[in-house]
């Protein structure tokens, strides 16, 4: 082999290895890239999550204000029931509701931070009309 065919061939090697170089070197930096945008992925899903969070809280406290308020309206119920208001007719009486089934399922124990497996499903337009017209009071 003769010089030049020599430095030809080390020439075309070190334009591979420097091809290879930048290639890899490429790929590196999308590499990075990516991770950083999944990086902004995760803290932009982090925030969203907090705030659903937040509302989550925002909606129990303010079943927690509902229950409050049934519970009085329901007091005030029982006292306008009474004759003269002094006592409870015998044909008017009325059940607790807090010791129904009903209210225990809903306002029972305290599952804060229990993840639900289902979601509640969606009634017919027909349950929904017999659901609503039950009478409240027995």
């Amino acid at each position: 082999m003769d010089d030049a065919t020599m430095r030809s061939e080390i020439e075309e090697l070190q334009m591979k290895a420097n091809q290879t170089t930048d290639e890899s070197l490429e790929s590196t930096r999308r590499m990075l890239q990516m991770s950083e945008e999944s990086k902004e992925d995760a803290i932009r899903t982090l925030v969203a999550l907090d705030e659903q969070g937040e509302q989550l809280d925002r909606v129990e406290e303010g079943m927690d204000q509902i229950n409050t308020d049934m519970r009085d309206a329901e007091k005030n119920l029982m006292g306008m029931e009474k004759c003269c208001g002094l006592c409870v007719c015998p044909w008017k009486k009325m059940r607790n509701f807090e010791k129904g089934d009903d209210y225990k399922q809903t306002w029972s124990g305290n599952e804060d931070g229990k993840v639900s497996s289902s979601q509640p499903m969606r009634m017919k337009t027909a349950e929904m009309v017999s659901q609503a017209t039950l009478p409240i009071l027995q």
